[in-house]
């Protein structure tokens, strides 16, 4: 499935479609999947708030062995700005952060990000 599929699911898990949830709860298991939605939940693409926002959910249900492959990625996402050198939306960082928390004990490698510091930044 192309970005753009992912994205009119995702859209439609937005207003509470069960076949769009259902799709993305089965495949919270596929790595390809959980690289798309991180393409998703990056800033400065084509994805309005909202789909980044339900990206973000779904990874932060991904299996933790799953989001510990990943958290290089992760992290830099919650460290990237939105448009206009903002801190990125706290509802898209919270549900990130998690991810990487529940991803940390499959990790091998260290984590330069202080993660308290950025949930207390994002209000999390």
């Amino acid at each position: 499935m192309n970005l753009d599929q992912l994205r009119d699911r995702l859209i439609l898990a937005i207003h509470s479609d069960k076949s769009a949830d259902d799709y993305f709860r089965t495949h919270l298991d596929d790595p390809e999947m959980l690289l798309s939605l991180c393409v998703i939940c990056a800033p400065y693409n084509k994805y309005s708030n909202d789909c980044r926002m339900q990206a973000a959910h779904y990874l932060s249900l991904a299996p933790s062995k799953l989001l510990g492959q990943i958290i290089p990625v992760l992290c830099v996402l919650v460290s990237i700005p939105d448009e206009g050198g903002e801190d990125m939306n706290g509802n898209i960082a919270c549900p990130l952060l998690t991810a990487i928390e529940r991803g940390k004990p499959f990790f091998e490698g260290i984590i330069y990000h202080d993660l308290e510091d950025l949930k207390k930044r994002y209000a999390c």
